[in-house]
C-alpha cells in the first residue's frame, strides 16, 4: 500500500493508478486493486471521484497533460513569431514536440511513470483510450500534427499517416525507456545523456518524416489511394 503525504485523495488515487497501469496495463488491473492500494477503506472512492475506469484514465492524462500542452503552446508561439505562421520550418518544430514531455526526466528526485503510463495507453489500440489520449488538454501536439501534414503535403496521403504514427511510437516508446532507466539509477537522467536524447531524437524523427519516397513505397501507396 502506498502513502504520499501531502496530497489529497483524488491526486493520490490518480499516481497510484498511473503507477499501476504503467507496470501492469490500463486494462490488467481491476479498480479494487487500484482503491486498496491508494489506501482508501471505502471501496467506492474511486467510483465517486472517476466514475469509471475510462474517467480514471481520462484523469491521469488531464492531471500530466495540462501542465505539457501549456508549455507546448509557449514553444510553439515562438516557433510561428520566427516563421510563417501556417508553416514553419519542420525542424524548428521539434523543441516544442520533444522538451514539454521529457522534461520531468532530468528533474531529480522525482521519480513517475507517465511515460510508461502513456506507452500502455498507446498500445492497447483501443479507439477508446485513443480519444481520451487525445484530449483538450493536447492541443499543441494537435497543432504540431496539422504542421506537420502542411509541409509534407507533397507526399501521399498514407505515407504521411503512417509516418505519423511510426515517429509517435517511436517517441513514446523512447520516453518510456528513458523514464524506466531514471527510476533504475535512483536519478535523474544526466544533462548530458538528456540532451543527446533530444537532440537525437529530433534528428531521427526530422529523417523519418522526410525520408525520400522508394518507388516501391510509392507503388505500395498508390494502391490505397487508387
Amino acid at each position: 500500500m502506498v502513502k504520499k503525504k501531502g496530497l489529497d485523495t483524488r491526486t493520490k488515487m490518480i499516481l497510484v493508478a498511473e503507477r499501476m497501469f504503467a507496470e501492469m496495463g490500463v486494462y490488467a488491473i481491476s479498480l479494487r486493486q487500484i482503491n486498496i492500494e491508494a489506501g482508501q477503506r471505502n471501496g467506492s472512492a474511486l467510483h465517486y471521484h472517476f466514475g469509471s475506469r475510462e474517467g480514471l484514465i481520462s484523469a491521469i492524462f488531464e492531471y500530466r497533460m495540462e501542465p505539457i500542452n501549456q508549455i507546448r503552446l509557449e514553444l510553439l508561439e515562438e516557433v510561428k513569431d520566427q516563421a510563417s505562421p501556417d508553416l514553419p520550418d519542420l525542424k524548428s518544430l521539434m523543441g516544442a514536440l520533444l522538451i514539454p514531455g521529457t522534461a520531468h526526466l532530468k528533474t531529480p528526485g522525482s521519480v513517475t511513470h507517465f511515460s510508461r503510463f502513456l506507452s500502455q495507453a498507446a498500445n492497447t489500440y483501443s479507439d477508446k483510450i485513443q480519444e481520451l489520449m487525445d484530449n483538450k488538454h493536447n492541443s499543441g501536439a494537435r497543432e504540431i500534427r496539422r504542421l506537420f501534414r502542411s509541409a509534407l503535403r507533397d507526399l501521399p496521403e498514407p505515407i504521411i499517416k503512417q509516418r505519423g504514427m511510426i515517429a509517435e511510437q517511436s517517441l513514446i516508446q523512447t520516453y518510456a525507456a528513458f523514464e524506466a532507466l531514471k527510476e533504475e539509477k535512483g536519478e535523474a537522467v544526466g544533462i548530458e545523456d538528456y540532451d543527446l536524447m533530444v537532440a537525437n531524437l529530433s534528428d531521427c524523427i526530422y529523417a523519418l518524416l522526410t525520408a525520400p519516397v522508394s518507388e516501391k513505397t510509392k507503388q505500395a501507396a498508390d494502391k490505397l489511394v487508387g
